[in-house]
């Protein structure tokens, strides 16, 4: 018998620079990492991501070509890590290396075993720290939700906003960005987290003429659909109805709905206009 693979290899964040420069969405995100000073990458193997279970065994586990049901997982930190103290770690529990461990984790990306139309391997849910809120005599605000990570075990929690690219199976732009925003609504209000499938899945008990599978996005019918499926309601703000300049509603309603962490959505996110 052969040595059996590791489930996880560490390396310094240099060397993935190749990797994580293979599409648009890698790059932007290698450069958000670069200035976050990331240090250290923690490469893990055959993860099972939750969502991305829920869609394969609804949508891609049908499809004509194998897909595999695991995916990779990349742990970012801001101090070098050696392969040795990770284990060291997952076998003793160190307390001093897991502190340092917590301290510099910088969240993680998920890579699914789906490639998009460039070859390209998709982002499956992502959570990456913030950029600091101070940025010279400018402020940032971010609309963020409490993630507990689990890593071979290990506690680790970062306050952020999950993320992931849009999946022309599963569920396009608009899906993307409800299943975005259900985690500070779901931190708010107790709503459910659900897949993207099963944000799609909600959406489309309003019908529409495009098909339901593979997606193609969503309607704003749809959209509310989804949200009061699960208790919520909605309100959609019309630029055309609103008698002052476009510009001020919109920043205006950005802030008031950001203020309480509401996470507002742009018409931009959906396929087609309300009404026709």
């Amino acid at each position: 018998m052969g040595e059996k693979r590791p489930h996880y290899l560490v390396s310094s964040f240099d060397s993935w620079a190749e990797q994580l420069q293979e599409s648009a969405v890698c790059t932007y995100l290698y450069g958000y990492l670069n200035y976050l000073k990331a240090k250290s990458v923690l490469f893990e193997e055959r993860y099972i991501d939750k969502d991305f279970l829920i869609d394969y065994s609804n949508y891609y586990a049908r499809s004509f070509k194998d897909y595999s049901k695991f995916t990779n997982r990349l742990h970012f930190f801001s101090e070098p890590f050696s392969d040795e103290e990770i284990k060291n770690l997952i076998e003793t529990g160190n307390a001093n290396t897991y502190e340092k461990l917590s301290e510099s984790y910088l969240g993680f990306i998920v890579l699914k075993p789906i490639d998009d139309c460039n070859g390209c391997r998709l982002i499956g849910r992502t959570i990456l720290k913030t950029y600091p809120t101070l940025d010279g005599d400018d402020s940032r605000f971010f609309i963020t939700a409490k993630n507990q990570v689990s890593l071979f075990g290990m506690p680790l929690e970062i306050e952020s906003l999950p993320f992931q690219t849009q999946d022309g199976g599963a569920g396009a732009c608009a899906s993307t960005a409800c299943w975005v925003c259900q985690y500070p609504l779901g931190e708010k209000f107790g709503t459910p987290l659900y897949s993207l499938y099963e944000v799609t899945n909600k959406s489309i008990a309003f019908p529409n003429m495009n098909r339901n599978f593979p997606s193609s996005g969503l309607t704003l019918w749809q959209i509310k659909a989804y949200y009061n499926s699960i208790g919520l309601d909605t309100e959609f703000i019309h630029l055309d109805n609103v008698q002052t300049i476009p510009g001020d509603i919109v920043a205006d309603a950005v802030r008031a709905y950001s203020n309480v962490n509401y996470p507002p959505l742009t018409q931009g996110a959906c396929s087609e206009d309300l009404m026709e």
